[in-house]
């Protein structure tokens, strides 16, 4: 599935926003995601949580993805990090929609 270019504008037009504020967006995400499914707190280094590289990473990997949009090859070691690190952690595919 590819995107139309319209859908392309958009997401870069998102870029400077999550460059500024990636990291507080990604921490109010998990502090949401753990509220809503606990069962999850233990698939994630709590102390990444706290000192904010687990919120940092996220941050700046999707920025990466929106800088990026029109060339996501460049993504592939970013993204086979995450696949791996998913793996190891046993990560399933029921729960990705959560």
């Amino acid at each position: 599935m590819s995107l139309a270019e319209e859908q392309k504008q958009i997401i870069k037009s998102t870029a400077p926003i999550l460059k500024e504020n990636g990291k507080e967006i990604t921490s109010i995400f998990y502090k949401q995601l753990f509220k809503a499914h606990p069962k999850l707190l233990n698939m994630f280094n709590q102390t990444n949580q706290k000192i904010g590289t687990q919120p940092l990473a996220l941050a700046n990997t999707v920025y990466f993805a929106a800088e990026n949009i029109d060339n996501l090859g460049v993504l592939m070691p970013q993204i086979q990090h995450i696949a791996h690190k998913h793996r190891a952690l046993m990560v399933q595919p029921e729960h990705y929609p959560i």
